[in-house]
């Protein structure tokens, strides 16, 4: 009876601590701060390092504007090999904050590096400052009513 007891205290200890072991990941990976940022896209990237035996199916960006983007909708693909890449960051919306994380798919498992954040520019005007006046050379620029045979729809209309 006492034997019976000590295996099954023996038994539920080392479940115990069996269940709080975490096996080491198969990719670890920093993401690299965000530059050349824009109203609509910007760079960013990261590292990932393989353990031995994984193989790498995936890696890139993930990002979107809440906390702990996941790989979804908004992701680059930048390859299957391990080290350093840059991504660029499309479709973005101007003057909105960001969160980054760099990605990679080992063995069939997804595993996410750091988060950074960032926001993106605020959008500029498309002309600045334009000039839109006609030139006044009529010799270097003909216009439309002096070229033979050039009819308007108006022309068309009234023949």
């Amino acid at each position: 009876m006492y034997k019976r007891k000590l295996f099954s205290v023996i038994l539920v200890i080392s479940l115990i601590i069996m269940a709080g072991c975490e096996k080491d990941p198969l990719a670890t990976l920093t993401t690299t701060a965000v530059t050349e940022i824009t109203s609509v896209s910007a760079l960013s990237g990261g590292n990932v390092t393989v353990a031995e035996g994984a193989t790498l199916s995936a890696r890139g960006v993930c990002w979107g504007t809440t906390p702990k983007p996941v790989v979804g909708i908004n992701v680059t693909n930048d390859g299957t090999t391990a080290g350093s890449f840059t991504s660029t960051l499309t479709g973005l919306i101007s003057n909105t904050p960001y969160y980054v994380r760099a990605y990679a798919t080992a063995s069939g498992e997804t595993y996410y590096g750091n988060e950074v954040t960032f926001t993106t520019a605020a959008s500029t005007e498309l002309i600045s400052n334009g000039d839109f006046a006609l030139p006044n050379n009529t010799t270097e620029y003909t216009p439309i009513s002096l070229i033979p045979d050039w009819l308007t729809d108006d022309a068309a209309e009234n023949s």
